[in-house]
């Protein structure tokens, strides 16, 4: 146990370390501001540690081709948030890559709520409505 805490450290340190002498290969740079530093450092650990925990946890409860499509539903929200919080337009081949993507996770869950359903009435004395 102590052994990984230690990489741990020295992974850190390197990281801090390569990312200083980037700065000598650069030239004309401005100094990054401290809190942009630190909302970086939120982001990547904080913001990143958190979804990925809530996604592991999820993955326990659904099948491995719906956990496929939530994890493919990051490129189809990547374009719709530029284009909202910047207006740049996304290419013809997004879009149509984004409906593909879109249209298979909409047969899915049609496809899967309807085999439910009659699962569920074949099973029970209701008629399916």
């Amino acid at each position: 146990m102590n052994n990984n805490k230690n990489n741990g450290y020295l992974l850190i340190i390197s990281a801090v370390i390569l990312w200083s002498l980037s700065g000598l290969l650069v030239k004309n740079v401005t100094a990054t501001p401290f809190w942009e530093i630190i909302l970086l450092l939120f982001s990547g650990i904080v913001i990143s540690g958190i979804s990925y925990a809530l996604y592991g946890s999820g993955l326990r409860q659904v099948t491995m081709e719906r956990a496929l499509i939530i994890c493919l539903a990051e490129p189809i929200l990547n374009p719709i948030w530029v284009y909202l919080g910047n207006g740049e337009v996304p290419s013809m081949t997004t879009v149509i890559g984004v409906s593909f993507i879109l249209l298979g996770a909409i047969t899915d869950i049609l496809f899967t709520s309807r085999v439910k359903r009659l699962k569920k009435a074949k099973n029970s004395n209701y008629p399916l409505i």
